[in-house]
């Protein structure tokens, strides 16, 4: 039973941060664009409601990492991985992304978040590359290959045409 509902939560967490992504733009900080500007920037210092999106990182962070020990018990590398992805995640709702109009904000709390967000990204692909090891079907190995590539992918795209950082 609390399985369930913890694989059911880290589900309607997720939905609920698809619909945050498109929704709250509209309500947020003028001149927010889904395509140019990145979801830390919908919880950036200063920005209307970024406690929305902020709570958003904060139960997807911790909804993994309750995951993460249910689902890959004998795994501890696996559960490093995914808890560290985990933890940063849910680290960056209380350290917040500069503003993206220029203003006064906290410095240091931005490097602080562009730190934790690059350990975000590392350990999640880190962590889809390895699951290649643990899935034993060839269907699931090859997802897996698809979801470590597409992270690559992304990542490099934005700071190649940084216009397309959403």
């Amino acid at each position: 039973m609390i399985s369930r509902l913890s694989k059911q939560s880290l589900f309607y967490i997720y939905i609920l941060m698809i619909l945050v992504i498109f929704i709250l733009p509209n309500f947020s900080a003028d001149g927010y664009s889904i395509i140019k500007h990145t979801t830390s920037e919908l919880g950036a210092q200063a920005t209307p409601l970024n406690w929305i999106m902020n709570t958003i990182f904060f139960l997807l962070g911790l909804s993994t990492i309750i995951q993460a020990f249910m689902f890959f018990k004998p795994y501890w590398f696996h559960i490093c991985l995914i808890t560290l992805f985990g933890l940063s995640l849910l680290l960056t709702a209380f350290f917040k992304h500069s503003p993206i109009y220029n203003q006064d904000y906290n410095v240091f709390e931005d490097k602080i978040h562009s730190l934790l967000a690059t350990i975000t990204g590392f350990s999640f692909t880190i962590f889809a590359f390895f699951v290649v090891f643990i899935v034993e079907n060839k269907k699931g190995k090859i997802i897996a290959l698809l979801i470590t590539t597409l992270a690559i992918s992304f990542s490099l795209l934005m700071f190649k045409f940084e216009f397309f950082r959403g």
